[in-house]
């Protein structure tokens, strides 16, 4: 079949596809040799040109009902004309003769006539008709069994064409025969009741809902409630409308509620009109976890925050980033952190990471810990096993350590997880001057709720790289204070932690610098320092040696009676028990064991031909 019979049969919406199709791949377009534009149609024969289109859109235009429909089809049609246009520049002789059949046939008296046709067409169907007659013509459609769902070229529809006019009685009508209340154009891509509320036609709005247009459903290309839109376009009457027929105020869409979105335009009376109507001034976005009040904060919007915080907003609520306070600090909204904090914001409040505290030392920002102090933070609360003395330190600011002391930080406070102390921290890093800084603030060297190789001694005997090492431990030692024959938590004394680790130097600094150290203590619970040393595999009878020499009693008996020799005995170390016998003369006879044994009866028991042999000959 040839195209230009077929185009006598075409609908404007069947013409329009054509033309798009060949304005979209310009293989269908063809150039003769005098510059003539046709164009050609897959599985048809035969061409026709562009005048031909236009005199189709002139014809077919005379039964339409829609200027969309009309304007639809010119504008694809003028697209096709430009493309088919510059397809005729690109060759040779037809460029310079090109002008011979456009003129005479694209200005000339018939292309003239069909612009004039098309144009009143559009001027007619866009001229008001009434209600009644709108009427009376769908009548006709439904008499006619018409699709009343379907769309014209324009891809407007019947409903959408009765909304745009303000038509109620046709909305009935098509609703009453049929229609879908809730169904789209692809016109203005929105529901139907969207389009009644952007052009405030509540009456129609009325309509549309009382059919079953849900207020709360959410378009399918957008996401957007209808609320939402309403907001958007700052339509505070339909908002009203929305809320009088059950709309949900309390949803979050794009990280904004209604009453957020309200604020946003600074609309305090529609936002008034939404916690009228049931907008939770606390809501928690399920995503960021921010309330209407952080995001106002966010945005910087004093008088939004003022408008919430009359209205009861919580204070408190903490988003996934932190609490209000914490937000307005770290977004250096001052003038909102201040009035927070009038308002009654706990100064302690901050992130998982952070309290608003710790986050304004890091910041170097002295005004703004001035204020915490004085609405009266906790100088000690932690977040993150982090301290605001820490913090302090570990950014190298003295003043900020030495202002929260002053203001009342305990200096020795453990943070619960850690277990550390400030001064701990520091002695990991084996810094000197830091350390002398502290304990001249009165940091311990040992306190004794923790195990001593976790004090700030025991960290720099046991533990500390640092060049500074014994320095350091002198000075913790000499300044402390230090109790040194007190017991820790875990019954054991710094010396025994020290003895433990077999360092011989350590064990020597404390036993120089320590006062009345006493080494043979008779707490039945704790190993005597000269048994723990004599227990070491290697290093131990050189700090065996020491010990002796600064008043260790080989004598001492332990929790069971047990004297050094006894127990060298009966573990079988045989170093140890010569070591004993022959170096420092321990006596074999003398004393007995709470088991009435003497060294000499351990030895005379013993299967080990070795130990033995340290029996004297008689």
């Amino acid at each position: 079949m040839e195209l230009k019979a077929a185009l006598q049969n075409y609908s404007l919406c069947d013409l329009r596809k054509l033309v798009e199709s060949a304005a979209t791949d310009t293989k269908y377009v063809l150039i003769g040799k005098l510059g003539s534009r046709r164009i050609t149609q897959e599985g048809l024969t035969g061409s026709v040109s562009i005048n031909d289109l236009w005199a189709a859109v002139a014809k077919k235009s005379k039964n339409a009902v829609s200027p969309g429909e009309v304007e639809g089809t010119k504008k694809a049609v003028e697209k096709l004309d430009t493309a088919a246009t510059q397809k005729l520049k690109t060759k040779g002789l037809a460029k310079v003769l090109h002008f011979l059949p456009h003129f005479f046939g694209g200005i000339g008296a018939g292309r003239k006539k069909n612009m004039q046709s098309i144009h009143a067409k559009i001027a007619e169907l866009k001229s008001p008709h009434t209600q009644a007659a709108e009427v009376d013509r769908i009548g006709t459609l439904i008499n006619s069994k018409a699709d009343l769902n379907a769309e014209d070229g324009g891809g407007q529809t019947e409903l959408m064409r009765a909304i745009e006019n303000g038509y109620p009685e046709v909305v009935k009508l098509l609703i009453n025969n049929g229609v879908s209340p809730t169904q789209p154009s692809s016109r203005y891509l929105e529901s139907p009741l969207n389009r009644a509320l952007s052009l405030k036609n509540f009456e129609i709005a009325e309509v549309l809902v009382r059919a079953g247009a849900d207020v709360n459903s959410a378009d399918p290309k957008t996401g957007n409630r209808p609320l939402e839109n309403a907001l958007h376009e700052k339509n505070p009457e339909a908002v009203e409308f929305l809320l009088k027929n059950h709309a949900v105020p309390n949803f979050y869409h794009n990280g904004m509620s209604p009453l957020s979105l309200a604020l946003q335009n600074n609309d305090k009376i529609t936002a008034q009109t939404l916690i009228q109507g049931g907008a939770d001034v606390n809501s928690v976005n399920p995503d960021t976890g921010n309330t209407p009040l952080i995001s106002a904060i966010y945005a910087g919007n004093k008088e939004a925050v003022e408008f919430l915080l009359d209205k009861g907003a919580d204070l408190e609520i903490s988003s996934k980033v932190g609490s209000p306070l914490y937000v307005a600090l770290t977004t250096n909204k001052k003038e909102i952190a201040d009035l927070l904090l009038e308002k009654g914001a706990n100064p302690n409040a901050g992130s998982l990471a952070k309290t608003s505290l710790i986050y304004l030392i890091e910041k170097g920002d002295r005004e703004g810990v001035e204020k915490l102090i004085k609405k009266g933070a906790n100088l000690n609360a932690s977040a993150a096993t982090v301290t605001p003395l820490m913090t302090a330190m570990e950014t190298n600011n003295r003043y900020y350590a030495t202002r929260l002391v002053d203001a009342g930080a305990d200096i020795n406070y453990r943070e619960p997880l850690s277990h550390e102390t400030v001064l701990d921290r520091v002695c990991r890093k084996g810094n000197k001057a830091d350390i002398e800084f502290l304990v001249g603030l009165g940091a311990s060297a040992a306190p004794q709720d923790v195990a001593f190789r976790h004090t700030p001694l025991g960290i720099i005997l046991l533990q500390s790289e640092s060049p500074d090492k014994w320095d350091i431990a002198e000075t913790l030692i000499t300044h402390g204070p230090v109790d040194l024959n007190k017991f820790d938590g875990y019954n054991s004394t710094l010396l025994n932690t020290v003895i433990t680790s077999g360092n011989l130097k350590a064990v020597e600094l404390i036993l120089k610098h320590g006062k009345n150290i006493d080494l043979n203590y008779t707490d039945p619970s704790i190993p005597l320092p000269l048994q723990v040393a004599l227990e070491r595999k290697s290093e131990g009878l050189e700090i065996a040696e020491l010990l002796i020499k600064e008043g260790a009693d080989i004598k001492q008996k332990d929790t069971n009676g047990d004297t050094s020799l006894h127990r060298a005995i009966q573990q079988k170390r045989l170093a140890n028990a010569a070591f004993l016998i022959a170096h420092w003369g321990a006596d074999l006879t003398q004393p007995v064991n709470a088991a009435g044994e003497t060294p000499l009866q351990l030895l005379q028991a013993s299967n080990d031909p070795q130990m033995k042999a340290l029996i004297p000959n008689p």
